[in-house]
């Protein structure tokens, strides 16, 4: 099924309205559904118009043989979507095309509270991508591959709490080159720009929880003569 033509900015600025779950076993539904009400979250009749949350069976025999690819498949590619998963199992590729688009958040099934379940499918909701690092690695290695040279640069000197004018001293570049730099960076990592979002905290936290592997450059690399024009 394609994707709707609706955008992040639908499930913003409001609180969670309802939330579509999809889970393996019907126990663990009915004590995560209490849960959720506890915290005043309710269950949407529609999981294709609510942020779903996913929790597939904790076991690949019978992650495959219970069709979950085909489940997933049936919700619009721009429903946010959580998914609580142990990090034994291998979600990512079920997943693949809707954490490219940013449109996926998994969480870590071993350390997740409640509380934690509910941030994330609020952050979903916004355009927010959060994932835990044991499912890093392999679900967002094309967030670093997307960055030029001077882009991973810049995002190394922001990790480092460097300004865009120490940046732009650092690297012997005209400072609005850095700015540029910058907004690529927000763009390819899928940060939204918004009066409550800080995105040079959100990138930073990107690299240091593991979500963006950044190898460091070799030293001098992006040394070069101030670009100007």
């Amino acid at each position: 099924m394609g994707p709707a033509a609706r955008g992040a900015d639908v499930w913003a600025g409001t609180d969670l309205p309802g939330v579509g779950l999809l889970a393996a076993d019907s126990i663990f539904v009915a004590l995560l559904s209490r849960a959720l009400r506890d915290e005043g979250v309710d269950l949407a009749p529609d999981p294709t118009r609510h942020p779903v949350l996913v929790v597939p069976p904790f076991s690949p025999i019978e992650l495959h043989r219970d069709a979950w690819s085909s489940r997933l498949d049936a919700v619009p590619l721009d429903v946010p979507m959580v998914v609580l998963a142990v990090p034994a199992l291998p979600v990512q590729h079920l997943v693949a095309d809707r954490l490219h688009l940013g449109r996926a958040s998994i969480l870590d099934a071993t350390t997740a509270t409640v509380s934690t379940v509910i941030s994330m499918l609020r952050l979903a909701r916004d355009g927010r991508q959060v994932i835990d690092p044991p499912f890093a690695a392999e679900a967002t290695a094309h967030l670093a591959a997307t960055l030029s040279e001077a882009e991973r640069e810049v995002l190394e000197l922001m990790v480092a709490g460097l300004s865009n004018h120490a940046i732009a001293e650092h690297r012997f570049v005209a400072e609005r080159t850095v700015e540029t730099h910058v907004r690529q960076i927000f763009r390819k990592l899928g940060l939204v720009d918004g009066n409550d979002v800080n995105r040079r905290v959100l990138a930073t936290r990107l690299v240091l929880t593991g979500n963006v592997a950044l190898p460091s450059l070799p030293s001098g690399s992006g040394r070069r003569n101030i670009e100007r024009g």
